[in-house]
């Protein structure tokens, strides 16, 4: 299973969750999330296929947070089998996962780990209405809080806030809604999306006004000095989320 096998798993769960009304989701959006992400690695144990759950977590985990929910599989193919249905099993998970999380720095830290590399919040906006949506968003926010994490998945989340209304979009697992923009690369420096000009800063690969290139050459030229000077960014405080596939500061601004 690799991450876009993984990231469409996951999916399905949401989608299963996400279309029940309000007042039949579980209590947690952080671990309605969670459940989604890790329940198509416990069906794969549920199916004798361990190799597949076990190397897909191995993409993202490694050391003691792999260790961590590993020990937890078998546990969890035996309540999977007991459930009356995969609906009632996702919703015991994802209240399990909570508790977890707030009890132990170091299973909230694997949870958000997974949730970084699939790009998990990602996957929101294609399997909820506005509506569980807004839900989704105000809960999570607030159990953001209490965790101690929310500064990790602002930027996620307030992607899924804006993708109704002209919002532009990068990268892989989004889906923009009206009058938004999706793509892999943006390749002009400003996005027309009917109500707004977004303007784009990172690579620009399309042509630019000569007027422009002697900004874009400083730009770069104090990147490459900044990334030579600290070896790394610090992108996180930008609100930036890598994403499966993403390419380093180095290579996108040498």
């Amino acid at each position: 299973m690799n991450i876009s096998d993984w990231q469409s798993n996951v999916r399905e769960r949401l989608s299963l969750l996400l279309h029940r009304t309000n007042a039949t989701l579980p209590d947690t959006a952080y671990g309605l999330i969670s459940a989604a992400a890790l329940a198509p690695l416990v069906s794969a144990i549920a199916a004798n296929d361990p190799m597949t759950a076990f190397s897909a977590l191995g993409l993202v985990l490694s050391g003691v947070s792999g260790n961590l929910l590993a020990s937890q599989f078998e546990k969890w193919v035996n309540g999977q089998n007991q459930a009356d249905s995969d609906e009632q099993f996702l919703a015991t998970l994802a209240n399990e996962l909570t508790t977890n999380a707030r009890n132990d720095a170091q299973w909230r830290d694997a949870l958000d780990e997974i949730h970084q590399k699939i790009a998990s919040l990602a996957l929101v906006q294609q399997s909820a209405d506005d509506e569980t949506r807004a839900w989704f968003i105000q809960t999570l926010r607030a159990e953001l809080v209490q965790l101690g994490n929310q500064e990790i998945y602002e930027g996620a989340l307030s992607q899924i806030e804006n993708a109704g209304s002209g919002a532009v979009l990068v990268g892989e697992g989004n889906v923009a809604g009206e009058r938004g923009v999706v793509a892999q690369t943006i390749k002009a420096d400003k996005v027309h999306t009917g109500d707004e000009i977004h303007h784009h800063y990172g690579e620009l690969q399309g042509e630019t006004d000569d007027a422009d290139e002697p900004s874009q050459d400083l730009m770069r030229t104090y990147l490459r000095t900044l990334l030579n000077e600290c070896e790394a960014l610090p992108l996180a405080a930008m609100g930036a989320t890598w994403v499966p596939g993403a390419r380093s500061v180095s290579v996108m601004f040498t």
